[in-house]
């Protein structure tokens, strides 16, 4: 059976997982053989992968064939980190290169509010229940106030927060920040209903002085409300990081609003380059990118337990914790002076360019830099003072 490839896709030697090596990079319109379906690595809700003529895999969202067939086997699916959490723990911040913390002092995210607009948050041992709480937006009360009951049929939410705010055997990027989960998905991530609430949601994220706002989906269209209510955000200082979605061709909202820091994801390849994941937003509004693939996180099933996901909603939380943690490190009067718009020129500018130079359509201005972005704000309020002496700055890895 011939398949077309219908966006940037990777071909999988050995084992049918994205972070499997790769050998050849197709583009859309590329035809590929397929001999036989199978199931493999879980991405964006689909684990269905085509073997090709060359024993080698891609995964079938990324290509036009018969994805209707019921897949005959399966393949064990590997995963170094878990292995890391099972042998004593996992700090997130140190699993992957160039992702370096470099001058900072230890606050990790404490007296920062990160509103998670998602799915729920079931318990989980690494997140301690005073460091947690939320609105379920999907349930209102008889006095018209939304229901604190938040669990995670999904576990999109829980995996989320884990990413960002872990701080027992699997340690997030924030460990010590403050977590306020909006709840507006039910039973999947892509509920027309849930999407209309997100607005609701962001101004909900403003009531409760949240200072970053960390939106794991994705909409087709940057409604009115929608703009409003992150204008709105944007206009109380706080930090609004969004996806660009999974679109090959475009950047999708939130990631395409002006004032939002879109985020991408990406991987290593075996020569230290950025490679985009299998589906990624395409465009020029991406301010960095993250790792998003195999990433593990807290399981929504048991308080004890982890899971991997693989996406663009992994790269969202990753930097969202990366900003908390960075906000952390400034007083309360510092951080009055810290514009949505600083943190994310700090962002863009201190970017990490690993493969690639100048601004890239897949890659942005380039993978995620907190030592950068740290530097960087501080070297900005240092000239609002004016101390102009930047020789401090350390510059993106070029």
């Amino acid at each position: 059976m011939k398949g077309i490839v219908n966006t940037y896709l990777n071909e999988r030697i050995e084992r049918p997982e994205v972070n499997a090596d790769s050998r050849v990079y197709y583009e859309p319109g590329d035809e590929v053989e397929i001999v036989d379906i199978l199931n493999g690595d879980d991405f964006e809700g689909n684990n269905v992968w085509y073997e090709l003529d060359n024993g080698a895999y891609v995964w079938s969202g990324g290509v036009d064939g018969n994805r209707n067939i019921v897949p005959q086997r399966s393949v064990e699916i590997h995963d170094e980190h878990n292995d890391d959490l099972r042998d004593g723990g996992l700090d997130l911040r140190e699993a992957w290169p160039l992702i370096r913390f470099d001058g900072f002092t230890g606050k990790e995210g404490a007296n920062i509010r990160v509103a998670v607009i998602d799915s729920g948050y079931n318990a989980h041992d690494d997140i301690g229940p005073n460091r947690i709480h939320g609105l379920n937006l999907r349930k209102e009360n008889s006095d018209g106030s939304f229901s604190t009951f938040i669990s995670d049929d999904v576990g999109h939410g829980t995996h989320m927060s884990g990413l960002i705010g872990a701080g027992g055997n699997m340690v997030g990027f924030a460990p010590k920040c403050k977590i306020s989960m909006l709840k507006i998905f039910e039973e999947e991530m892509r509920d027309a209903k849930a999407l209309d609430l997100i607005p609701t949601a962001i101004l909900k994220a403003i009531g409760l002085n949240a200072q970053v706002i960390s939106l794991s989906l994705e909409t087709s269209l940057l409604s009115d409300d929608l703009q409003s209510a992150i204008d709105s955000a944007i206009s109380q200082n706080i930090v609004v990081v969004g996806s660009i979605g999974t679109n090959s061709t475009r950047v999708k909202p939130p990631g395409i609003h002006p004032d939002v820091i879109g985020v991408g994801n990406c991987f290593f390849d075996e020569n230290s380059a950025l490679k985009p994941l299998l589906s990624s937003g395409k465009g020029n509004q991406i301010s960095c990118v993250a790792f998003g693939v195999d990433v593990p996180s807290l399981s929504n099933i048991l308080s004890d337990d982890y899971k991997t996901s693989t996406g663009p909603s992994v790269s969202v939380a990753i930097v969202a914790g990366i900003i908390a943690n960075v906000l952390s490190e400034f007083t309360k009067t510092e951080r009055m002076k810290i514009t949505p718009a600083m943190v994310k020129s700090a962002v863009e500018v201190s970017a990490i360019k690993a493969g690639f130079t100048g601004y890239h359509q897949k890659f942005g201005h380039g993978l995620i830099n907190p030592t950068g972005i740290l530097e960087m704000i501080k070297s900005t309020l240092k000239e609002q003072n004016g101390d102009n002496d930047s020789s401090h700055i350390g510059l993106p890895v070029t």
